[in-house]
């Protein structure tokens, strides 16, 4: 599902008068008189892709000013019921619920990505922000967005990770994920239930919480760098009720990512192991 074109092109949208300053950009490039026959033909051709793109593009110049936008964009703008194109890229993003603004290193010649969810018609999109710059004779003259939906990508990615969840649930151990401030970001039911804490408890929990061998102090000290711990060992478990059990831990460094960058983690997986011990 392509939720972009699933309306009409606009009629109300097509009749928008755009600012008289505003230029058309040829296959991101300023068209030229110089340019050969060869090359404006094959502008003309790289311009018909532009426009007939099933996914939102638009162009800007270096001040943010908007120089040109694709059928497809027009036809998200009219899905949000908006009249008139903004001057500014900005104001355009801000429009499709972008709050962050173009980002700045895309005039250093470079190109970036990040998650945008755009909500048509009480419907959460999920799409991913392509930018980069418009480059003519090397020189930077400007940038360019596209808006890609990845709408049945993230809901199959939903469906694998809900199934995931499941299973890990479900396994007869317990399973703790913990930043690098040795907080719990994520756990199954199976380690909250070793603890005799609720999953939402487990949210406010650090390890010394449960820890009955170390000191925070101790474990800040030994586990100084959690993306590269690794290896097993056997400790002490102190539950909510205060009652001590011994279990056997597996711990895993690594460096997982998010909307908000890459992060340092590490993955422990615990059994318990009492009654082997007695």
């Amino acid at each position: 599902m392509v939720i972009f074109q699933q309306q009409k092109y606009s009629r109300r949208m097509q009749s928008i008068d755009l600012p008289s300053e505003r230029i058309r950009v040829k296959a991101m490039m300023i068209r030229f008189d110089t340019h050969s026959d060869d090359e404006l033909k094959l502008h003309e051709a790289s311009y018909s892709m532009f426009e007939d793109a099933n996914y939102p593009i638009a162009f800007f110049n270096t001040d943010g000013s908007v120089l040109n936008l694709n059928g497809s964009l027009l036809r998200l703008l009219d899905s949000l019921m908006i009249d008139t194109v903004p001057d500014q890229i900005n104001d355009l993003l801000l429009i499709i619920g972008d709050t962050r603004g173009i980002p700045a290193e895309i005039f250093q010649n470079n190109h970036t990505e990040r998650p945008l969810f755009v909500n048509i018609n009480d419907v959460r999109i999920s799409t991913i922000e392509k930018f980069g710059p418009l480059i003519h004779n090397e020189v930077v003259l400007g940038g360019y967005v596209m808006i890609i939906d990845i709408s049945e990508a993230a809901a199959s990615f939903d469906e694998r990770d809900r199934r995931l969840r499941e299973l890990i649930n479900n396994v007869g151990i317990g399973i703790v994920i913990l930043n690098q401030e040795h907080k719990v970001i994520d756990t199954n039911a199976r380690f909250a239930e070793m603890l005799g804490y609720s999953i939402d408890e487990m949210y406010n929990l650090h390890i010394w919480d449960w820890d009955a061998n170390m000191s925070e102090a101790e474990i800040r000290e030994t586990f100084s760098d959690i993306s590269g711990a690794e290896g097993t060992m056997e400790t002490r478990h102190r539950r909510k009720d205060g009652t001590i059990y011994d279990v056997h831990i597996s711990v895993y460094g690594a460096k997982l990512k998010d909307e908000g960058g890459s992060y340092s983690a590490s993955i422990c997986v615990c059994q318990d192991v009492t009654e082997r011990t007695e």
